[in-house]
């Protein structure tokens, strides 16, 4: 008996242990490139009903070695024809050349395996070395072998996926020689494993897919979970969540701390991974949250509660040192909180020693009522640095030998400005803490409490140039606000409320009501209701003859984002009343919508996401 013959004989005699296959070799056959095929039911009842389909399959015998080859020599030619005639199921048995005993190998060589194995050698090589694996014996796993053949038969190796063909997938079918677990992430590689994966679209076409696949579950991929997290003081509002392994989870919290959970029995095992972040905020909400995990052993999930029964550290944490500087940051915590500045804008990494040095003696005059002394010091205002930011405060002389430091942003502080007039040393009058900070020091300094700018206001609305004063504090706003920052939205919501606060004292004028519809402009909500009463000012300035009316008619026309109609009424402007007008936040309109989108400027105009949407 020749080898192909007895191979042939052992391939018949294993498939024909599958209740859903039937082998059809034969032994010197004449059919080119094949030695038969295996016929696929749908149940073990075979019938033209239960008829799948079938494969194409080449039986081969060797023997000679006593260590088998795990690869089968094919020509190219051949291989470019199986993997035209719907792919091949390339069965091989290697005899022991002592004992004769039978080793059965395979090689599930659909259309796109064979494109990739010819892919991977020279345009001029003749044959190539096909890898064989070794055929199990189970029926159950010769079916999964025969099945990936036959969901590869429809495989176009001329064909590529098209990637928007995913945007109609309703479902996928992935066949595999080996059993995958898919409830862990699974890597498929063309030449590695035998695999074919089709996907049904919604017009119910039934498409193979090419390629190289990461079949990871939706508990693999990072996520995020909107729900609280709490451990000793700190509250995280929202996390990321990725499973890495069976028993472990992995929870970023933020940029600087995360933590890997790992399931024990009877407990959890928590990892965590930290570094100090710069910012004074995230720095102190990460030290709450790690020294009250290590007080409590407990980690709160919204409404659950989480024991942990170790707490490891990916790098070693000294409990000791983060308590004291915890420590620390909760003293400088009740000095910002005590001055209204918003910690999260604090980076500790700019802090030089005459900065935390300063918020010490700041801490203990407004915290510890500690009086500060200073022999050779004078009365005034300071700007106390803070990195790049500043607190402005005001010394006045407290008892003897000692100084008093007042925050003049404080609504509860006592009113003590006033403005001068320089040649008329007797005009003199009230006005706020606002009003007497420097432009270029506006932007840095911190405890401004702008929620509050409406009350400081207020305070002195008896005055008679109050309004016109508010006005410019508004405007300077505004500035700051257009030239951005971490600190924008800030300066913007304060124009917002003080204009209104004008609105409410003096009227709701022409000039205040443009003020209203730039600022909500700038934010990007400018309604239609509102842009009817735009167009309403705008006719009506175009009927009047007042010396300000085209100024009006030109704000309206930049509010109403009209280029044309605004570069013609801006070229009426006498050049003062242009220039003026340039001075006012209004102009950043004329600049966003005309100079930036001229055929003059280089490229595209550079938009305000915000003003566009207006």
């Amino acid at each position: 008996m020749s080898t192909e013959t007895r191979a042939v004989g052992d391939m018949m005699s294993l498939f024909s242990r599958c209740l859903l296959l039937d082998p059809v070799f034969a032994t010197h056959d004449k059919v080119l490139l094949t030695d038969g095929h295996i016929e696929i039911y749908s149940s073990g009842e075979w019938s033209k009903e239960t008829w799948r389909g079938r494969v194409n399959a080449q039986v081969k015998g060797r023997k000679g070695k006593k260590k088998p080859t795990l690869s089968f020599s094919l020509e190219r030619i051949v291989l470019e024809a199986h993997m035209g005639n719907n792919g091949l199921l390339l069965l091989c048995v290697d005899y022991h050349p002592s004992n004769g005993k039978g080793r059965p190998l395979y090689a599930a060589l659909t259309p796109f395996t064979i494109r990739r194995v010819l892919e991977g050698i020279p345009a001029g090589q003749k044959s190539v070395a096909v890898r064989l694996t070794k055929l199990p014996r189970d029926p159950a796993d010769l079916e999964r072998i025969v099945e990936v053949v036959h969901r590869g038969s429809r495989q176009n190796p001329f064909a590529r996926t098209d990637p928007s063909l995913f945007e109609t997938v309703t479902s996928m079918v992935v066949a595999t020689v080996e059993h995958v677990d898919f409830t862990v992430p699974t890597h498929l590689r063309i030449g590695e494993s035998a695999f074919a994966i089709e996907v049904t679209t919604k017009d119910g076409s039934q498409v193979p897919l090419d390629g190289d696949f990461d079949i990871v579950p939706g508990d693999y991929v990072e996520r995020t979970v909107e729900l609280q997290v709490v451990a000793g003081r700190a509250v995280f509002e929202s996390f990321t969540v990725q499973r890495t392994a069976p028993d472990q989870t992995l929870i970023k919290l933020d940029d600087s701390l995360s933590m890997v959970l790992r399931e024990d029995p009877g407990r959890q095992v928590a990892t965590f991974n930290f570094t100090y972040p710069s910012n004074f905020a995230a720095r102190k909400r990460a030290l709450e949250f790690i020294v009250g995990i290590a007080d409590s052993g407990q980690i709160s999930f919204g409404d659950r509660a989480v024991s942990i029964g170790r707490r490891d550290s990916a790098t070693p944490l000294d409990l000791d040192d983060m308590r004291q500087h915890l420590a620390y940051l909760r003293r400088m915590q009740e000095l910002f909180d005590r001055l209204a500045i918003n910690c999260a804008l604090i980076d500790m990494d700019t802090l030089t020693d005459q900065h935390i040095q300063s918020l010490n003696v700041l801490h203990s005059v407004f915290i510890n009522g500690v009086a500060a002394g200073n022999p050779d010091g004078t009365p005034g205002r300071v700007l106390v640095n803070i990195g790049p930011w500043a607190v402005m405060l005001v010394v006045a002389q407290g008892e003897e030998g000692a100084w008093q430091y007042i925050d003049p942003f404080n609504p509860d502080s006592p009113r003590m400005f006033r403005w001068v007039a320089q040649d008329e040393r007797e005009v003199t009058i009230p006005v706020t803490a606002y009003d007497v900070v420097e432009a270029e020091h506006l932007p840095r300094v911190l405890n401004l409490r702008l929620e509050a700018i409406d009350s400081a206001y207020e305070s002195i609305a008896d005055a008679e140039r109050t309004t016109a004063v508010a006005n410019q504090c508004m405007r300077d706003l505004l500035d700051r606000f257009d030239a951005g920052g971490p600190r924008r939205d800030e300066f913007l919501r304060g124009a917002d409320r003080l204009n209104e606060w004008i609105i409410r004292h003096d009227g709701a004028g022409d000039a205040h009501m443009i003020n209203r519809w730039q600022i909500a402009w700038r934010r990007g909500d400018l309604a239609s209701a509102e842009r009817s009463k735009i167009r309403a000012m705008k006719r009506t300035s175009a009927q009047s003859d007042d010396e300000m009316s085209v100024q009006r008619e030109l704000a309206c026309a930049l509010l109403l984002e009209e280029r044309e109609e605004a570069q013609f009424l801006s070229s009426q402007l006498p050049d003062d009343a242009r220039a003026m007008m340039q001075e006012w936040p209004i102009w950043k309109l004329y600049r966003q919508l005309v100079d930036q989108a001229s055929p003059d400027a280089d490229g595209e105009p550079e938009r305000d996401e915000k003003a566009v949407t207006a």
